[in-house]
């Protein structure tokens, strides 16, 4: 019981298309509620909410690293290589220059583009995940207004009321 205390529930309203969700969204805000604890659920984007949340990912330092990382990988590769198995060579150099610099040019660029493809995959799929889960009414076309709060807290009620007044269908608690 003490460890359900510390998670908030969540109540959605499920709204027509054609409702208006602004005004619903700035009557929470006036209730006490805080831009954090609400989202809204569409199948589609919602231009004008307020509700858009840009995440910023310095792409250029993670392509960077990762291309450190590949350079020293290639180095690894091609002196590892020759350090591991030497072989005999008639006084030459048995590492030789313009083969680590080719290898380490290639596993840099091979590990920034891998990486930096991976971390903008992972980020689309992180954006496209929906916040609350399992509600099929929102595929269907319905957009929902979700609010985190908890159950003890007069918000609560405060929210319900809100939700329900704005014009929802229904008011669910997640």
């Amino acid at each position: 019981m003490a460890g359900r205390a510390h998670k908030k529930d969540v109540l959605v309203g499920m709204y027509d298309p054609i409702t208006p969700v602004t005004p619903v969204l700035d009557q929470l805000r006036e209730a006490g509620i805080g831009a954090d604890a609400m989202d809204v659920l569409s199948p589609l984007p919602l231009p004008g909410t307020g509700m858009e949340r840009s995440v910023h990912i310095a792409l250029y330092l993670i392509t960077i690293v990762a291309g450190l990382v590949g350079i020293g990988v290639g180095i690894f590769f091609a002196g590892g290589t020759a350090a591991m198995y030497p072989l005999m060579t008639g006084g030459k150099a048995i590492v030789a220059r313009p083969v680590v610099g080719i290898v380490s040019y290639e596993t840099m660029m091979l590990f920034g583009i891998v990486v930096t493809f991976l971390v903008m995959v992972m980020r689309i799929l992180r954006a496209a995940r929906p916040r609350v889960e399992g509600m099929p009414e929102i595929e269907e076309g319905l957009i929902g207004v979700a609010v985190r709060v908890d159950r003890d807290d007069p918000l609560f009620e405060a929210a319900r009321r809100v939700l329900q007044e704005g014009g929802a269908r229904k008011v669910r608690r997640v």
